[in-house]
């Protein structure tokens, strides 16, 4: 900062230093603002999931196990409507878990099983839309 040595000079010292006051309180609010709102509980929720979400190895295991207790789910469904009797609801409920847990724990053997049988469907479709259609009169 210059020397002031005349009263004009202080004056304009002040009001310069007024400016500067005033644009740093402005920054200082805004800080403020931006820390108080990222130190709110909801919004400290909302950043860990979200970026526990974002990681890729949560994304493959949440599909994993969804996979697999969809998987689990359809085989209790299937046994529990062929077989019909008193320990059918235990049983299937049991057997809804093991699939569960194996489909979860060999995610890649599953993903190999799944695509051969969409390669044989898809094989299967072709052959027979590749076929003529007679028809008689």
């Amino acid at each position: 900062m210059e020397n002031i040595r005349t009263q004009a000079d202080l004056i304009k010292a002040i009001m310069s230093l007024e400016v500067k006051q005033k644009a740093d309180g402005e920054i200082l609010r805004q800080q403020f603002h931006t820390s108080y709102e990222s130190m709110k509980p909801v919004n400290i929720l909302k950043k860990t999931i979200k970026d526990a979400f974002s990681s890729p190895e949560v994304k493959d295991g949440l599909l994993n196990t969804s996979v697999g207790v969809s998987a689990g789910f359809i085989v209790k469904k299937i046994f529990e409507s062929v077989s019909k009797g008193p320990l059918t609801g235990i049983a299937g409920t049991t057997l809804m878990m093991g699939v569960s847990k194996l489909v979860a724990s060999n995610p890649e053997t599953v993903k190999a099983i799944g695509n051969s049988l969409m390669g044989f469907f898809k094989k299967q479709k072709v052959s027979t839309a590749s076929e003529p259609i007679e028809y008689e009169a």
